[in-house]
């Protein structure tokens, strides 16, 4: 049993259906606010962090770096954002505290034009006088795919891991933003003219280097929310994982 070091003002239930690996329901963001929580299933399970999203940049021609979606990409509320009808010039740039294996997409309205993701890493710092180098991942794997139509359902787009290089966004010696490990996506084609997200989760960089956690235990944990923005729980059939957030 644990006791708090200050007291404590709200206590919030939550249950997550998990499921075997690759299952979207079996990522979780951290809610808002909270950095404590108890966890804990009927069953053994397997647990994984995963690195925060701290910028979900959208990008065009025309305006440049117009939003910034990740308070919305990574609520845990029915909140969504929208990047309808997305443009093959338009980017979403993601940067996250560490470098991922992937992200998990929780798609509210799906895209169905036929298309593919053009996904790439920045391998090449921005300096003062040159902005930074993207490179395509390898090794991609699209499970949003619905009958060749990328984020058309719920799931994962995995890649090769890479080590990414950390770098500030923006121009020149006045960068809009903030160190991180950047990727960025576009489609090949235009999207649905109603296309929108509710949760982007990054994927822990080892898909089978997991914690193990046993059945019936309650899992205690003090959140870093400054590196931390999620977790990825899996077991080998469904069941409910039961969350108490704590602050």
């Amino acid at each position: 049993m644990r006791t708090y070091d200050a007291p404590i003002r709200e206590v919030c239930g939550d249950d997550q259906t998990i499921n075997i690996a690759g299952t979207p329901s079996n990522y979780r963001a951290i809610r808002p606010g909270f950095r404590d929580v108890k966890l804990v299933c009927d069953t053994a399970w397997r647990l994984g962090l995963s690195p925060r999203l701290v910028h979900c940049l959208y990008y065009t021609v025309a305006g440049g770096y117009v939003a910034d979606y990740a308070s919305t990409a990574t609520s845990t509320t029915a909140s969504h954002f929208h990047i309808d009808a997305m443009a093959a010039t338009s980017y979403l740039y993601l940067g996250v505290t560490m470098p991922v294996l992937g992200f998990c997409f929780d798609i509210t309205d799906a895209n169905a034009e036929v298309t593919t993701l053009d996904m790439e890493y920045c391998s090449t710092a921005q300096t003062l006088t040159a902005a930074p180098t993207f490179t395509d991942v390898a090794g991609d794997s699209d499970q949003t795919d619905a009958a060749g139509a990328t984020l058309g359902v719920d799931g994962e787009y995995t890649f090769t891991y890479v080590d990414v290089v950390r770098s500030r966004l923006g121009t020149g010696n006045a960068p809009a933003y903030q160190n991180c490990y950047w990727y960025r996506f576009k489609p090949l084609a235009a999207l649905s003219a109603t296309t929108s997200i509710a949760n982007i989760i990054p994927i822990y960089k080892s898909a089978t280097d997991l914690g193990y956690m046993s059945a019936a235990v309650e899992y205690n944990f003090n959140v870093d929310t400054t590196l931390i923005g999620g977790w990825y729980a899996q077991c080998s059939a469904e069941k409910h994982l039961y969350i108490s957030w704590i602050r």
